[in-house]
């Protein structure tokens, strides 16, 4: 908080209170995550939702995650873009190729699966991914940052669905886009499939959204 108040004060630059929120939840979480600090600690780690977290009424939310395949340089994205019932919009299973730093490829996958929603249509409102350092850069877009060029992609495409927010969510609460993630690297195809029931992902998406 008070590096977004330095922020105001010396170059303008404001936040919304529920976005500088999200930011202090994620990184409070990736700290008790690497330091491992015990349940019965005397600040014990944050609660976050076990399973999927449906959005509110009237709204959509993406869903994306990443895996990685070292030895082939290939990277595994999955998505589902779902509305406040569970039901989904589209889901997608697909691959990036090259290697690269592991924060680099989770915004990479952001932008993909940006570009995809896009494509197929739906306003997101919501955006999630279980890699908290990639919502904080996108969340402080920085002209100095060597990782400028993506991160500008991804608010540009943000914008253009409407303003919707990026924030993290625990591996938990994204199971179904690991998942899907991991089948990308499985299978020699890419898929993805809109309103429909792809059997081969059906039963990943009902046990997530249940």
């Amino acid at each position: 908080m008070w590096w977004e108040r330095n922020k105001f004060v010396h170059n303008r630059i404001w936040k919304k209170p529920k976005a500088v929120i999200e930011d202090a939840r994620s990184i409070l979480y990736e700290y008790h995550r690497t330091h491992n600090i015990a349940n019965h600690s005397e600040h014990p780690t944050p609660k976050f939702p076990s399973k999927w977290e449906r959005p509110p009424e009237n709204t959509l939310k993406l869903n994306v995650d990443a895996t990685c395949s070292e030895h082939s340089g290939l990277i595994g994205i999955g998505g589902i873009i779902c509305d406040h019932n569970g039901s989904y919009e589209a889901v997608f299973s697909q691959k990036l190729k090259g290697f690269f730093d592991p924060l680099v490829a989770e915004l990479l996958v952001i932008r993909a699966s940006l570009m995809f929603a896009k494509e197929v249509g739906p306003h997101i409102d919501i955006t999630e991914s279980e890699c908290s350092t990639a919502m904080t850069v996108t969340n402080n877009l920085s002209g100095h940052s060597p990782l400028y060029l993506i991160v500008n992609d991804i608010v540009s495409l943000l914008k253009e669905a409407g303003g919707g927010i990026c924030r993290f969510s625990p591996l938990t609460e994204n199971e179904t886009a690991h998942l899907l993630a991991k089948l990308a690297l499985s299978c020699n195809s890419e898929g993805s499939w809109i309103q429909e029931n792809p059997g081969c992902v059906a039963t990943i998406v009902a046990n997530d959204s249940t």
